[in-house]
C-alpha cells in the first residue's frame, strides 16, 4: 500500500495495489474510489483533507522542540513530498509554523519614527 498527500489539490490517495484503475467513483462528496478490472476496490482518494481532518496543535514548548528537532533531522533528506516521510514533513513544519506565528508575535515597525 501506497499513501500520498498532494498539498496543492488538498488531496490524499491510498493506493492499495498495483493493479490497473478502469473505474472511478465518487461514494460521498470528497470520497473517491478506484475499481480493477474485477470491480475490486485498488484506491481511495479524500479530497478536501484540510476541511475533514482536525489540525492538532503543539500545546508544550517540549512538543514544539520535539517537533522542531524532526523537522532538522528530515529537511536535509529533502524527501518526495509524496513519500509518507514527505508527507510528514510538511505536517509536522505546518504545525511548527503555527506555534511560532502564535507564540513569537512581532509588531511591525512604525515607519517615520
Amino acid at each position: 500500500m501506497r499513501i500520498c498527500y498532494d498539498e496543492k489539490i488538498d488531496a490524499l490517495y491510498f493506493r492499495l495495489d498495483d493493479s490497473k484503475v478502469v473505474e472511478s467513483e465518487e461514494m460521498k462528496p470528497g470520497i473517491v474510489l478506484d475499481f480493477n478490472a474485477k470491480k475490486q476496490v485498488v484506491g481511495i482518494e479524500v479530497l478536501d483533507l484540510k476541511r475533514r481532518v482536525r489540525h492538532r496543535n503543539i500545546k508544550t514548548e517540549r512538543q514544539y522542540r520535539r517537533y522542531l528537532k524532526e523537522v532538522q533531522e528530515l529537511v536535509p533528506l529533502d524527501p518526495d513530498p509524496r513519500s509518507e516521510q514527505g508527507g510528514r514533513l510538511q505536517r509536522l513544519a505546518r504545525q511548527v509554523e503555527d506555534y511560532e506565528k502564535e507564540r513569537f508575535k512581532f509588531r511591525k515597525p512604525q515607519s517615520g519614527v
